[in-house]
C-alpha cells in the first residue's frame, strides 16, 4: 500500500498529481480557507480538490468528510460511478455513536459496530481523521483490532497539536501551521481538554488568506471556543482582531497582545512554572515554533 498526500495550493495541481498517482482509494479530508488567496473562494477549493475523482480507478472508492464546508453538497451534485462513502462525527455514512476523553486521548464507538476505538490524540477533528482511516482499513480488509493497533503506533508530525509537558504546564503545540478551520478545531480541543488548570490560547497571524484575512481573523473571535479559557494572547496585527469577538463570548477573558517573539517568550517562561494548559498556534511564518523550542531548551537546562 502506498499512501500519497496530494496537497494543492493552486489551480491545475490536482490534475497533475492525479495523473501521477491514479489512486484506488481517494480521501478528501477537508475544505478550508488555506490558500484562498490563490483560489479566490471556498467553492473553487472544493472543485479543485474534487478533481481527484477524475483520476480514481474505475473500481475505486471515494471517501469524503461530510462535515467540512461545501463537500457533502458538491459530492451529492457530482455523483460517481465508483463507490462513495462519507464520514463525520455527527453526520455521514460512518459516524460517531459516542465518545469520551481519556487521560491518553479519546475513545469512541461508531454507528457501524460496538467496537470502542482508542486514539492517542485529543480533539474532535482527530476522530474525523480516524473515521477516514477506519473506512480505508475496512476497504483493505483490516479488522477493527488491526485498525486500532495502527492508531496506537501513529506519531504526529512535529508541532501539529502534539502535547508537551514543559515546566508545570501542558503545551498544545500547534505551531506547524494555522488556518481558520484548524484554529477553530484547536480552540475546541483546548476548551474540552480534561484538566482543571487554567487554560490559555496563544494565537498568531494566519497567512495565505488574501483580501479576506481581516474578516476571517475576526470570525475566529465569533466562532472559536473561548468560554473555558482564562487568557487569550495574540501576536501579529491580524491575530489581534480575534480579541473583540472572544471578549463578547467571555467578558472575563484576560487579553494580552505582543509585537515580538522575545517579549512573548519572556512572559511565557514565567507562567509555565505554574500548572496551566496552553495552546500555541499560528502560521509557520510567525515562527512560534521557535518559542516552543526555546521553552523546551530552557526547561532542560
Amino acid at each position: 500500500v502506498a499512501i500519497v498526500e496530494m496537497g494543492i495550493d493552486n489551480f491545475g495541481q490536482m490534475d497533475l498529481l492525479g495523473q501521477i498517482v491514479k489512486p484506488d482509494v481517494a480521501v478528501i479530508t477537508s475544505i478550508s480557507e488555506s490558500h484562498i488567496d490563490n483560489f479566490g473562494s471556498l467553492e473553487a477549493i472544493c472543485q479543485q480538490k474534487y478533481q481527484i475523482t477524475h483520476w480514481l480507478n474505475e473500481k475505486g472508492l471515494l471517501i469524503y468528510n461530510a462535515e467540512t464546508p461545501l463537500l457533502k453538497e458538491y459530492a451529492q451534485d457530482h455523483p460517481l460511478k465508483q463507490r462513495m462513502v462519507s464520514y463525520g462525527v455527527k453526520i455521514g455514512d460512518l459516524r460517531v455513536k459516542a465518545y469520551h476523553y481519556l487521560e491518553s486521548g479519546l475513545a469512541f464507538t461508531t454507528n457501524m459496530e460496538d467496537y470502542e476505538y482508542k486514539i492517542p490524540f485529543f480533539g474532535e477533528y482527530e476522530i474525523n481523521n480516524a473515521l477516514a482511516a477506519i473506512i480505508c482499513g475496512n476497504a483493505l480488509g483490516e479488522t477493527a483490532a488491526e485498525i486500532e493497533k495502527g492508531f496506537e503506533q501513529v506519531k504526529i508530525t512535529g508541532h501539529r497539536e502534539d502535547l508537551k509537558k514543559i515546566g508545570k504546564s501542558v503545551i498544545i503545540d500547534g505551531t506547524y501551521n494555522s488556518n481558520p478551520g484548524s484554529l477553530v478545531a484547536s480552540l475546541a480541543m483546548l476548551n474540552n481538554y480534561p484538566a482543571k488548570d487554567p487554560k490559555i490560547a496563544i494565537i498568531g497571524d494566519m497567512y495565505g488568506l488574501g483580501d479576506k484575512s481581516e474578516s476571517l481573523h475576526r470570525e475566529i473571535g465569533a466562532k472559536g471556543a473561548f468560554k473555558e479559557l482564562e487568557q487569550l494572547w495574540t501576536i501579529g496585527d491580524k491575530a489581534q482582531l480575534v480579541q473583540e469577538g472572544a471578549l463578547k463570548q467571555n467578558p472575563h477573558l484576560k487579553i494580552q497582545h505582543f509585537t515580538d517573539l522575545e517579549s512573548l517568550l519572556s512572559q511565557l517562561s514565567v507562567i509555565i512554572k505554574e500548572p496551566r494548559v496552553i495552546l500555541i498556534k499560528a502560521s509557520r511564518a510567525v515562527k512560534l515554533d521557535e518559542v516552543v523550542n526555546s521553552l523546551e531548551e530552557k526547561n532542560h537546562e
